[in-house]
């Protein structure tokens, strides 16, 4: 990790958050999507992302699972189930190896940075993060891009998600960081202390 150049992937999320959502809200990035249960595969805070929306689905009756890439243990699949495949580099040698397990048995749907790869061209359609280059080495814009578009498509699915949340979402990051003046100090010392951090916390706000 770069320190200097994450503060200024942090720096610009506010924007770049109003940005996608812009444009994920001008147009349904989720198209026609049904399926019988939704499987999501993905790697580090791709995963983590992933657990949170299969845990809101499957609590409005949708079925879903998530599932490490990297798991020996992929599930079965029938045509009718969905694979959505989260790698913000579009790289990850486990999620591009899960997707090539699933290709051609179910359709794939792939929600990457990037525009070109392997991981796209195994994809029967592609959801753009619009999260930007991150050159920090840090997933902090693509981990909030890709929980606005979960958020999305249990919109589609299901509804009931209040499209202003990504810009109170951005607001809210703004603040932070125009405030950090005020807070960043007496809140690292209390996180940085002897004896460590545990966060407890409902898995959907981890």
């Amino acid at each position: 990790m770069d320190p200097a150049l994450f503060i200024a992937d942090i720096e610009a999320r506010p924007d770049r958050l109003r940005e996608a959502a812009a444009l994920w809200t001008a147009g349904n990035p989720w198209g026609g999507i049904r399926a019988r249960r939704l499987v999501f595969l993905g790697m580090g805070s791709s995963y983590f992302a992933a657990s949170v929306a299969a845990d809101r689905l499957q609590n409005r009756g949708i079925a879903a699972t998530a599932v490490l890439a990297s798991s020996d243990l992929l599930p079965d699949v029938s045509a009718e189930d969905h694979v959505i495949a989260i790698s913000a580099s579009g790289s990850s040698v486990e999620t591009l190896a899960a997707a090539e397990h699933f290709h051609g048995r179910c359709p794939i749907t792939v929600i990457t940075n990037v525009g070109t790869g392997t991981l796209v061209d195994l994809a029967d359609t592609v959801v753009p993060m619009l999260a930007g280059p991150e050159a920090g080495g840090v997933s902090c814009r693509s981990f909030t891009h890709t929980q606005a578009l979960l958020l999305l498509l249990e919109d589609h699915l299901v509804g009931g998600v209040d499209g202003s949340v990504f810009g109170r979402a951005a607001d809210a990051a703004a603040d932070l960081l125009d405030t950090r003046d005020t807070w960043l100090a007496p809140v690292s010392e209390l996180l940085l202390g002897p004896d460590g951090t545990s966060v407890v916390a409902p898995v959907s706000r981890l």
